[in-house]
């Protein structure tokens, strides 16, 4: 694990979306968008990490940032502010059903699209390889149980 700095590059989000369906996942199901009111960005910013895991073995992980926006629409009422989300999704590229993916922060923790964009640009600027392989270590160590398992 180093401290360099990965080569983060703007993809499409259905690089993302293609990730998401081929490991059987549903954030991007349209009946999912629709319940949340979602909008997402139409590009991602994406890097490849390698990391080893406590036994040795290889995982190479690509990331994603992206981000979402959502609005609550009560049955009975005015809609809420539109709020936005800096999502994190990864996944193995050798083992396509390893997929993950989380908010960085927290749900709806934006109140702008500027803001939650600002995030993802301050990742992408400053984080080391070393910061994206503390965070994507639960993952590989939760891939690393289901493979065991399989």
């Amino acid at each position: 694990m180093s401290n360099e700095h990965p080569a983060w590059r703007t993809v499409p989000i259905d690089e993302v979306v293609r990730a998401n369906v081929t490991s059987g996942h549903h954030f991007f199901d349209r009946e999912t968008l629709r319940f949340f009111s979602s909008r997402i960005a139409r590009t991602a910013q994406a890097a490849t990490v390698e990391m080893r895991d406590d036994g040795g073995r290889v995982w190479r992980v690509r990331v994603a940032l992206f981000v979402t926006s959502e609005q609550f629409v009560p049955f009975d009422g005015p809609p809420d502010p539109r709020r936005w989300t800096v999502r994190l999704h990864c996944w193995d590229l050798d083992r396509t059903w390893n997929y993950a993916s989380d908010e960085l922060g927290t749900f709806q923790q934006y109140a702008s699209g500027k803001a939650a964009n600002a995030t993802v640009r301050h990742v992408v600027d400053t984080w080391s390889t070393r910061d994206l392989t503390s965070i994507l270590e639960r993952n590989v160590r939760w891939w690393r149980k289901v493979d065991a398992n399989a």
